[in-house]
């Protein structure tokens, strides 16, 4: 049997650290885009949703082509994370039977690609024994090397000795979630309620295609790559 999956793209309008996010350009395009036809072009999805609280947005969504979902008003403050909207909407539209994979995309990593998505699909489908599945990317600096603040100026080192035993180049790598996207086999995401379980796959993504938009400095530098390396992105482009 064919599996039946469901992507939800979570947009709200609001965006503290920087304005509109969602709505800002990259490209000749509104960020939104690119996520949303990434989930399109990878042609595993049953179902694409972009769940919205702004009317702008949703906008933008009809015009590519996807569902949109305006969420409960409730479902739109700040202290709401991502996941619940998820929650909220399986449970709303009575869609915990309809789906046997449910997917979450954050509309601000625009460079996955859409093969990305299919692979890592693919690999929760090849895996029937693991519920979970997160894209990832690799810490840039090696995590037992961090410093951990303790006091006013002061820091410790968080693995004690770690700058004495080993070069950094030899230190134990450690990935990071990086906005791509999850996935969970939905029985399994309506009993957990979250996407990070003890047992978990992972599809790894090189950096520069990992780029998660928070800030105005990470938007720049995502108008960048867009002028100067078009041709990396292309795959959602079509």
């Amino acid at each position: 049997m064919e599996e039946r999956i469901l992507c939800l793209i979570p947009a709200r309008g609001g965006s503290k650290r920087l304005p509109r996010k969602n709505l800002l350009e990259i490209g000749g395009r509104p960020l939104i885009s690119y996520t949303i036809r990434a989930a399109q072009n990878s042609g595993v999805f049953s179902k694409i949703v972009l769940s919205t609280d702004d009317e702008e947005i949703a906008k933008v969504a009809k015009a590519e082509g996807v569902e949109v979902d305006i969420r409960p008003e409730e479902m739109g403050l700040d202290h709401i994370n991502t996941i619940q909207v998820l929650e909220e909407y399986l449970h709303r539209t009575n869609s915990w039977s309809a789906f046997d994979v449910v997917c979450k995309m954050l509309p601000t990593c625009p460079f996955r690609s859409a093969l990305d998505v299919k692979s890592g699909v693919q690999r929760l489908l090849d895996h029937p024994d693991f519920d979970f599945l997160v894209s990832s990317k690799e810490y840039e600096f090696p995590v037992n090397l961090a410093l951990k603040k303790v006091g006013n100026h002061q820091v410790q080192m968080h693995v004690p000795g770690a700058y004495f035993q080993l070069q950094s180049q030899d230190q134990e790598n450690f990935l990071h979630p990086n906005g791509g996207f999850y996935l969970a086999r939905s029985q399994a995401f309506r009993t957990s309620k979250t996407f990070f379980t003890e047992r978990m796959l992972t599809y790894e993504m090189p950096a520069i295609r990992s780029l998660d938009i928070d800030y105005d400095y990470q938007f720049q530098m995502a108008k960048v790559l867009m002028e100067t390396m078009p041709h990396i992105f292309n795959d959602n482009n079509a």
